[in-house]
């Protein structure tokens, strides 16, 4: 049993019931020595199977194939707007080389290359994007490993850290520190502005005003059909959301009058199709991204992305001092925490609930104290003495 090194890498030297192996063990001595130890076991334990280990390698750019046709397309309802581009560029960097040859150094250098890089909407590539992509690599290797492609993801040998902070570990292992969750509401000035815009986009309008009256989501809001839409004149105005985040299921929201009758109208101009908002030439969803960004350059509007419509609707009503499990409700959060970042108590608002629980605690006390009075005492003689 030995480790050693030759000039395409180090390889390991063991024996099983008389016979002799040799592969490739690693990069580096440290992963040829955790390569023999896990041969051992193997061997030890009676998993060792070399027709397994001796499989033919097969090339990232190959692998991305299969790992689209039978995992990523058929249960990925977001392929097309995520891992469809993931993929792509992962495929830029890592086609050629075999899923062995993927290592940590590898993926801190795709890494690296990535940082400031311009994304396909001309803006430059955040840390955050980036995360999204590693994450997808992640996932493959992890579905590599289902399929005996591979024996162990790289991305179990190492706890990333973030850059500017060496020191501290972050869950996941994420190779950026997402510090904080972007949340850059619509201000009433831009509100303004973009109103004054959409004056003449009557079908994007309808769809601003939904996002910011709703929380929907931009797929939410692609996708919505008629049919998810119960605005009987004898009920409660709700949508039901069918294609919310990560497959969650089925929830519904209540809505306003108004954005009832934003709906209503809406559906008097663009009656052709089962989508509430959708394309002209063949009724399917309409992708409204780029008409978005499009009406916020006429108005002036740095910095606003679709998903911060969502953010706007959930810190108007914080402000407004609803009740943080309505809002949770209304926003379809998992987790309360979530709904919590929306929720700006003010001093005003805590004088203004000491107020009303003073009215409630002096209602108890002076109804008790009338009830009190109420009750003859017990020295009284109309009170029965059973002795």
């Amino acid at each position: 049993m030995a480790v050693y090194k030759r000039k395409n890498g180090w390889w390991i030297d063991y024996y099983h019931n008389g016979r002799r192996y040799r592969e490739a063990g690693g990069a580096n001595k440290k992963d040829a020595t955790e390569a023999l130890a896990k041969r051992l076991t193997d061997i030890k334990e009676g998993k060792f199977n070399w027709e397994k280990i001796n499989r033919k390698p097969i090339t990232f750019s190959k692998f991305a194939a299969i790992y689209i046709e039978s995992y990523s397309k058929p249960e990925k309802k977001s392929f097309d707007s995520t891992d469809k581009y993931y993929i792509k560029k992962l495929t830029e960097y890592f086609g050629k080389k075999f899923l062995s040859e993927i290592t940590i150094e590898e993926i801190l250098a795709y890494k690296k290359q990535r940082q400031g890089d311009k994304s396909r909407h001309k803006r430059t590539v955040s840390g955050a994007y980036i995360n999204r992509e590693l994450s997808c690599l992640r996932c493959m290797l992890n579905f590599a490993i289902g399929l005996e492609y591979l024996e162990v993801n790289p991305f179990t040998k190492a706890q990333m850290k973030f850059k500017r902070n060496q020191k501290k570990k972050f869950k996941n292992n994420s190779l950026f520190f997402e510090e904080h969750k972007r949340n850059r509401p619509l201000t009433e000035d831009e509100a303004v502005r973009l109103w004054k815009v959409l004056e003449t986009k009557p079908r994007l309008k309808a769809i601003i005003e939904l996002a910011v009256r709703t929380g929907l989501r931009k797929a939410e809001i692609q996708n919505l059909k008629w049919s998810d839409v119960l605005i009987q004149e004898d009920k409660t105005p709700k949508i039901v959301v069918r294609y919310g985040k990560n497959g969650e299921p089925e929830q519904s929201i209540v809505i306003s009058d108004e954005t009832k009758k934003i709906l209503i109208n809406h559906r008097l101009n663009y009656p052709k199709s089962e989508y509430v908002f959708y394309k002209e030439r063949d009724g399917k969803p309409y992708n409204f991204r780029k008409a978005f960004h499009t009406a916020c350059e006429e108005a002036g509007i740095k910095d606003l992305k679709i998903h911060d419509l969502r953010h706007s609707f959930g810190t108007f009503l914080g402000n407004l001092n609803v009740n943080a499990i309505i809002l949770k409700e209304q926003m379809r959060h998992a987790d309360i925490k979530t709904t919590l970042r929306y929720v700006h108590i003010n001093e005003q608002a805590k004088v203004e609930q000491m107020r009303v629980f003073d009215q409630f605690f002096e209602k108890i006390v002076t109804n008790r104290s009338q009830t009190a009075s109420e009750v003859p005492s017990e020295t009284s003689g109309n009170v029965h003495n059973p002795l």
